[in-house]
């Protein structure tokens, strides 16, 4: 038996729009071969155990037919509290509605991300909550033909502000694997066979 949200439809592109906050259904490899019956997140596949659960993301980037997006994690509540080595993979996101002294501390060197609850998105539903995180180097993909629930956004200002890191970050890995700078072309001598200098 499929378990969907009533409220859940196929959005229109222009609802999904970079800094807006959705949720959707995600499947990944479940990590055991069990399924206990009272876990309607599990289920058995040809491929094996999956596990199903409606993920919080923000869409970083829109395209023809699908956004990329950054996952949302509140890890149970815990935050980084057991990921301080790669903390700085992750940037606080805070709901705006909750005073400054509600919030739990920016858990990354990077302070904290506003998320203003969207209107339609009934105060009953869970939103942004505790030490929730978004992770910069996991990339989700959301197809314009699923169905998916809008929950509100990111401050503007804030969705820039984690935009220009989220690039930094690419940067960072890009020196590392091609051992060049970012803005650093490829000498002639440098180019492999078939290869175009630009």
């Amino acid at each position: 038996m499929a378990h969907l949200r009533s409220y859940d439809r196929r959005r229109d592109p222009d609802e999904l729009q970079p800094g807006t906050i959705i949720s959707a259904p995600h499947h990944t490899q479940a990590r055991s071969g069990n399924i206990p019956t009272n876990n309607r997140n599990m289920s058995f596949s040809d491929f094996g155990v999956v596990h199903s659960k409606y993920r919080k993301m923000i869409i970083l980037e829109t395209w023809g037919e699908h956004c990329i997006c950054l996952p949302l994690y509140s890890y149970r509540g815990r935050g980084l509290e057991g990921r301080r080595d790669i903390a700085e993979e992750y940037i606080s996101v805070r709901d705006d509605s909750e005073t400054f002294w509600e919030w739990e501390l920016s858990e990354s060197k990077a302070g904290v991300l506003t998320a203003i609850r969207d209107p339609t998105w009934p105060m009953w539903r869970t939103f942004i909550t505790g030490r929730t995180v978004v992770k910069l180097t996991e990339k989700l993909v959301h197809s314009y033909t699923d169905s998916c629930s809008v929950e509100g956004h990111l401050n503007e200002a804030d969705f820039r502000r984690l935009y220009r890191i989220y690039i930094e970050t690419v940067k960072r890995k890009e020196k590392e694997i091609l051992g060049l700078k970012p803005d650093t072309k490829k000498g002639d001598e440098e180019l492999e066979e078939g290869e175009i200098s630009s």
